[in-house]
């Protein structure tokens, strides 16, 4: 992971390009929350972790990197899921064709990091 999170970098020039967004239709505690994601670097910091993932696990489900993070991680499922999101619109990451989930057994998008020399 070394190399792809700066904790001095602001968010909004963190090399994943993305920040935490709340939608304008939710309550105010979401965009605060939000908002502390960013200022704090908890965001490009979880974009780091899942990006690590995605390199070592190219080709999973967001359920198994989130299980291949092991204990000790502060990400949960979902969170998982939106830093999934933000690396692809980042750049960094792509779907790829849905398959069966190790761990769920039902078919679930995979993911690949960019850039990605794995066939498809």
């Amino acid at each position: 992971m070394s190399g792809l999170f700066d904790a001095f970098t602001p968010p909004e020039q963190s090399v994943y390009g993305t920040v935490a967004r709340a939608a304008s239709a939710d309550p105010v505690t979401s965009h605060q929350a939000a908002d502390l994601m960013n200022r704090t670097g908890t965001t490009a910091r979880h974009c780091a972790i899942v990006l690590d993932l995605l390199q070592r696990y190219p080709g999973s489900t967001a359920v198994e990197l989130h299980a291949a993070q092991g204990g000790g991680s502060d990400l949960d499922r979902v969170e998982v899921g939106r830093r999934l999101d933000s690396l692809v619109k980042a750049g960094q990451a792509r779907q790829g064709e849905p398959r069966a989930c190790s761990i769920k057994r039902a078919k679930m998008l995979t993911w690949f990091p960019i850039p990605d020399t794995s066939p498809e």
